[in-house]
């Protein structure tokens, strides 16, 4: 058995009979989501099409980002980005801007209709919309994809605060499409093995998903703090040194030149005037004694 140059391959048997005759057939065969398992699979965002007959060629790239623990201490509205345990969800227990986004897609789809279209989250059948609010419901979508909010969150320039999470892997596909003619590879298959196939050929649709790595490596990023309090105090220790010569010991000279040198001086000028004035005193007694 020859090992596959992919990582995964797939091979997709559709009944012919299967396909609505009242639907477009542009749209036969299957649809490839690339996305992060935590988020909730959605058919309106892009996807790739495996149509039948051909060979559909993935080429799958990931990226990383990792957030540094120290920026906890800083708003989400700073940092960008949310920690885990910082936003919670009423449907998903894993936070996504995906996910966010649906959510709050169906929070305002039930505040504009009474009730959610059959593919958004919701808590019981009872809340999902029947087919007389289907033009609230294309309404609503419509408001929400182009960010009109002015009766459900006022004054606020993003009202889901969908914010991307701290720690986050994202997809990026390639994809390439070639002809895949099975039914030549079963006509082949039955001369040698002297078998009637031509049922499979006959009443089946055949699609093939070839799924690889575009590399092999891939670089994590991490988001941290470009300037710290740590950073800013060596840079204007460095600063100092270069232009005045400023240095550690030099802060320590001015400290005792501010605090004990003073002290030490005012005291010493303090017991000199005592003495000043003891010998004055004394000098008045003797000059009286004398008189």
């Amino acid at each position: 058995m020859l090992r596959s140059i992919y990582d995964l391959t797939v091979i997709l048997q559709a009944p012919k009979q299967d396909p609505d005759e009242t639907c477009n057939g542009a749209l036969k065969g299957s649809k490839i989501f690339v996305q992060h398992p935590a988020d909730h699979p959605q058919s309106s965002l892009y996807y790739y099409a495996s149509l039948p007959g051909q060979v559909s060629s993935v080429a799958l790239k990931f990226n990383m980002i990792s957030t540094s623990n120290s920026l906890k201490s800083y708003s989400p509205e700073v940092r960008q980005c949310y920690f885990q345990h910082e936003r919670y969800l009423r449907y998903f227990k894993i936070y996504t801007s995906k996910n966010c986004r649906l959510e709050c897609q169906a929070n305002y789809t039930f505040e504009k209709c009474g009730c959610v279209w059959f593919h958004m989250p919701h808590n019981d059948s009872e809340s999902i919309c029947t087919v007389n609010k289907l033009d609230c419901i294309k309404k609503a979508i419509d408001e929400f994809t182009n960010e009109i909010f002015d009766d459900f969150v006022e004054d606020e320039p993003d009202p889901c605060l969908c914010l991307p999470p701290c720690d986050q892997i994202s997809y990026d596909a390639e994809i390439l499409k070639t002809d895949f003619n099975f039914s030549s590879i079963i006509n082949q298959f039955q001369k040698l093995a002297e078998i009637d196939l031509s049922n499979l050929i006959e009443s089946y649709d055949y699609s093939r998903i070839d799924i690889y790595f575009k590399e092999p490596r891939f670089a994590s990023m991490r988001r941290s703090e470009l300037f710290g309090l740590t950073d800013f105090l060596a840079n204007c220790g460095g600063l100092l040194g270069l232009f005045l010569g400023f240095s550690v010991l030099s802060l320590i000279e001015i400290i005792y030149f501010c605090t004990l040198r003073l002290g030490f001086t005012l005291k010493k000028d303090l017991d000199q005037e005592k003495s000043t004035l003891r010998k004055d005193k004394v000098n008045d007694a003797e000059t009286n004694a004398s008189e």
